[in-house]
């Protein structure tokens, strides 16, 4: 319970902000995987809007405790027939033949050590046209204090924000996958070399 107060007041501005936007990228009827799906915070206030597209998600969470917040608020907006979660870790997940028009990373990218392992399997279970979507947030400049500081917010939040993602590297990853980024779309500042945005990556 504890937990699930902390992840809401840490991402309750950012998470239902993303969310939004990126339903406004998607094609009505997509299947998704998301990635990091949570306590499923969003759909408090974008329930109507799942209903609306048809979309079909998948979603997968380390955090049982979580997910058994998620699973409640599913149940309560009657969404059982278009959403599912999972507690999968991504890369030791077996998805066998199934297909998904977007792999959403949502939030859970700086949590991946395998970085390029990741892109590989998501490219690999991406549907003919499929596109990848980021929640990222982004570091442009060297940023020594939050390299030190953002790996052990989980100690005091109780959520992982993983590693400072630099936009060189991360960049670096996309190319070295030949994936190609198509459009980026801004969200928020964290602070000033920091910015965190939505981007969509096509092979």
């Amino acid at each position: 319970m504890i937990d699930n107060l902390v992840y809401n007041l840490f991402l309750s501005k950012l998470t239902p902000l993303a969310y939004k936007q990126f339903f406004d990228l998607v094609e009505p009827k997509s299947s998704i995987l998301d990635i990091g799906v949570g306590n499923g915070l969003m759909l408090k206030t974008l329930h109507k809007r799942v209903k609306e597209l048809e979309l079909t998600i998948h979603g997968v969470d380390l955090s049982e405790k979580y997910l058994k917040q998620c699973r409640k608020l599913i149940k309560k907006y009657d969404l059982t027939k278009q959403m599912r979660v999972e507690n999968l870790d991504f890369l030791a997940a077996d998805f066998g033949e199934t297909k998904y028009d977007i792999v959403f990373f949502s939030q859970s990218f700086p949590l991946i050590d395998d970085k390029a392992g990741a892109l590989e399997k998501a490219k690999a279970i991406l549907a003919p046209g499929g596109k990848m979507i980021f929640c990222q947030t982004m570091q442009s400049d060297h940023a020594p204090v939050m390299e030190f500081i953002k790996p052990k917010l989980k100690y005091v939040s109780t959520i992982d924000f993983g590693r400072v993602t630099y936009e060189t590297a991360y960049e670096k990853l996309l190319a070295d996958a030949k994936l190609k980024e198509s459009a980026r779309h801004h969200l928020l500042k964290v602070n000033k070399d920091a910015e965190a945005m939505l981007i969509v990556v096509e092979g």
